[in-house]
């Protein structure tokens, strides 16, 4: 009995160890999406807010989410059929009147940008418009 009952609980615990595999999540479209959105949340080195009287804020730098890595794409697809996205990162302030404007300073890697080429800046509203500003 005490054989059956070993040989009953060794094929139980073969089987339960195989089933945190079926568990894993496998890779689908949002995954390289995700990636991607890692990738050129890490191209953007720096980004500096100043106010009108030169005050400098806190930025708070986080990553896109996938929706956002095909929306931006969409855009930059409708403004040029070779535009490519370098980076792109959702910056935010707390606490700061920015009605009056601001001066936003964006540092990426330099070897990213291919002389003769325009760059633009894309910037998207609180209701999802988004706005093509060309950098100075």
């Amino acid at each position: 009995m005490k054989k059956m009952l070993m040989g009953v609980l060794a094929m139980l615990l073969v089987l339960t160890m195989g089933t945190t595999v079926f568990a894993a999540p496998s890779p689908n479209h949002d995954t390289g999406l995700d990636r991607k959105a890692q990738e050129w949340h890490n191209n953007v080195k720096q980004a500096i807010v100043k106010g009108k009287n030169n005050t400098i804020y806190n930025v708070t730098k986080e990553k896109v989410s996938a929706k956002e890595v095909t929306s931006v794409n969409e855009v930059v697809n409708s403004i040029s059929t070779s535009g490519k996205v370098l980076a792109m990162t959702d910056l935010s302030v707390k606490n700061v009147d920015t009605s009056k404007g601001v001066t936003v300073t964006i540092s990426v890697d330099p070897t990213l940008i291919s002389s003769g080429y325009n760059a633009y800046l894309l910037h998207r509203y609180g209701d999802g418009q988004w706005e093509v500003i060309k950098p100075s």
